[in-house]
């Protein structure tokens, strides 16, 4: 056979099989991208779906009278009774640490990673506050209190209990200037009650037996609770709401654009006073898996940081309220000027992942 036929022959064997090859390739490629659009589909709908019973769960959230069952509040408004609550229970909380110091309440290891005692007794406050409102004091749990022995020394926690069983009703600023007139007037005695007292002595039944207590014991009203706890709501809320953004965190066929963008949706659809309600779970040691377990160890990648990788609390109107801005400098808060470290941030996951 000639060798150039035989050479041409080769060439054309060869073309046609490179064509082949790209032929195979592209529809590779077709299918590659058809199982990621049908990929992005099943994850657009799931998220939908969770989106809806998101709502419906807020939608059934009421608060109900203690006695009666009516139902009082409904929906979203009850986010704002429960903000109402934690700031009362705070006021409570600085009250005690006012008088005691705050290391005389919690665990060592709880100091471990806060060196600003500034910073140890509000982290302290935000946790008792949101433990005592979420759990509540209508009676005494021994899982509550194992919740609450994660945290504070387990000798303080039947103390601090029964303390906040003194407000278990109506609320009102009158009584708390009241008890804090009376603590400073007896603070020694106050102390003895939480220092020296045996862990199996009832400590209501000692304030209220103290006559410096008797008007502010006479000053409460029985018919609306306050501290009745909100566990069921809350627990069910949080749970579903972690839910929803770690499902699409982890979906690793979108973009962080892509994810920021669904998440986004789903933060529009919280009200002011859940995003505050949503802080103070962070804050508090039942919501750490949020980003403050993480917060301690400086080799913890951002990824970890859900609030503030994705600016779950970005709306709330005054973050300077709270000093909330010092717990999430990361944030882009809507109402502040971005932060050089979130812009930063937002170059390096946002700009890149386009």
């Amino acid at each position: 056979m000639n060798p150039f036929i035989a050479l041409a022959a080769v060439i054309v064997t060869g073309l046609a099989f490179y064509m082949q090859y790209q032929a195979n390739m592209q529809v590779k490629d077709q299918f590659e991208k058809q199982e990621v659009n049908q990929e992005r589909e099943k994850i657009e709908g799931r998220f939908f779906q969770l989106l809806t019973l998101h709502r419906a769960n807020v939608d059934e959230i009421v608060f109900r009278n203690g006695r009666t069952n009516e139902v009082l509040i409904s929906g979203r408004k009850v986010f704002k009774e429960i903000y109402e609550q934690i700031l009362e229970a705070e006021e409570i909380a600085k009250l005690i640490f006012k008088h005691i110091s705050v290391q005389e309440f919690l665990l060592p290891r709880n100091l471990e990673n806060i060196r600003d005692a500034e910073k140890i007794e509000k982290y302290a406050v935000r946790n008792l506050a949101y433990c005592i409102v979420f759990f509540g004091v209508a009676k005494k749990d021994e899982v509550v209190k194992s919740q609450l022995q994660n945290y504070f020394k387990k000798e303080r926690v039947d103390q601090l209990y029964e303390f906040f069983r003194l407000f278990f009703a109506k609320y009102e600023k009158k009584h708390m200037s009241f008890l804090e007139n009376a603590l400073a007037l007896r603070q020694s005695e106050f102390i003895e009650l939480f220092t020296k007292m045996p862990q199996n002595i009832n400590i209501t039944y000692h304030l209220k037996n103290q006559s410096w207590l008797a008007s502010f014991i006479n000053l409460k009203k029985k018919k609306y609770k306050r501290f009745g706890g909100h566990q069921h709501k809350l627990g069910h809320y949080f749970r579903h709401l972690f839910q929803i953004i770690t499902y699409i965190d982890k979906q690793d066929v979108l973009s962080y654009v892509e994810k920021y963008e669904y998440i986004k949706t789903l933060r529009a659809q919280l009200s002011n006073y859940e995003q505050y309600v949503f802080y103070f779970n962070s804050m508090s040691h039942l919501g750490g898996e949020w980003e403050k377990k993480y917060t301690g160890d400086q080799n913890t990648d951002f990824n970890k940081f859900l609030i503030s990788k994705y600016n779950l609390i970005k709306n709330i109107p005054n973050p300077a309220l709270h000093n909330i801005q010092e717990d999430y400098p990361l944030i882009d808060f809507e109402f502040l000027e971005k932060s050089n470290d979130r812009a930063e941030i937002q170059k390096k996951y946002w700009d890149t992942s386009k």
